[in-house]
């Protein structure tokens, strides 16, 4: 009997020893899953973006392209886009493959404003940003409403271009890729037209006496901001006489004959009236 409480007691120390070791034994964490950092991307011909492989802690990664012309990769994950059309980026660690999806377009266009008002005879300034290849080119869908010129030098990736206002109207400039003409952004242009200086002459024509006085009442829009002047000075006289935007025109003949006043607004030469005496 005491031989068997002998066994019995070694017994359990064996078993507590072996138990003491299991918990003391560190067992290794399990591995993190396998991951890419992109799974499918959108490039600009001439740009690049790197990949990275997650939880393959520091196992070897073999990269490789289905698609040289359209993108490249390095050993280092760098993806670098050639040319337009897809490809796809294999990461292998260890016979475990892992893709991404890659679009390369062959550029990209952007604009400081798709709407640009401007006034007939003015100027204005946008910035249009392109990626990719710089060959650009901006057409006026109505060239009699509003020109455009580039204005030189590149500043990175941005080039201003200038809109010019020649009539009243709306049209369209469409800024594209000379080699990729698919690639493209219209800007929409509104040109308002200058409002003209109001002028109205009571009277087409005068005639008067020698000696003898006439009068002509005119309007415009801005006080004392008419000239005028006779084609004949030795035929009659003009005196002038504002009342806020009426004018009212002394014509006093000193010979007989004929002479023509002309009345000009000093605000816009283009905006006359002659009157024969």
């Amino acid at each position: 009997m005491t031989r068997v409480k002998n066994n019995v007691r070694a017994v359990v120390s064996i078993l507590l020893s072996l138990l003491l070791m299991l918990t003391m034994i560190s067992f290794p964490a399990k591995a993190s899953a396998l991951g890419l950092s992109k799974t499918s991307y959108t490039l600009t011909k001439g740009y690049a973006v790197t990949l990275s492989v997650t939880g393959n802690n520091g196992a070897a990664v073999k990269w490789s392209s289905s698609n040289k012309n359209v993108a490249t990769v390095t050993s280092k994950g760098k993806v670098a886009g050639k040319g337009p059309g897809t490809a796809v980026i294999t990461a292998d660690v260890g016979g475990t493959k892992l893709t991404c999806n890659i679009t390369v377009q062959a550029g990209k266009i952007s604009v400081s404003s798709k709407n640009i008002t401007v006034n007939e005879g003015s100027v204005k300034y946008i910035t249009v940003r392109a990626k990719g290849s710089h060959g650009l080119k901006a057409a006026s869908g109505d060239k009699t409403i509003a020109s455009s010129s580039w204005v030189t030098p590149w500043n990175g990736d941005d080039i201003k271009l200038k809109i010019t206002g020649k009539r009243a109207g709306t049209t369209p400039i469409k800024i594209y890729l000379k080699s990729y003409p698919d690639v493209f952004v219209d800007v929409n242009v509104t040109v308002k037209g200058t409002v003209k200086t109001a002028l109205d002459v009571s009277q087409s024509a005068v005639t008067t006496k020698v000696g003898t006085p006439a009068s002509v009442n005119v309007y415009t829009d801005k006080p004392n901001s008419l000239n005028f002047s006779l084609s004949d000075s030795s035929v009659a006289t003009v005196k002038e006489s504002w009342n806020n935007n009426y004018c009212m025109l002394t014509i006093t003949g000193t010979k007989s004959g004929t002479t023509n006043l002309t009345i000009i607004s000093k605000n816009d030469p283009t905006v006359s009236k002659i009157i024969p005496i």
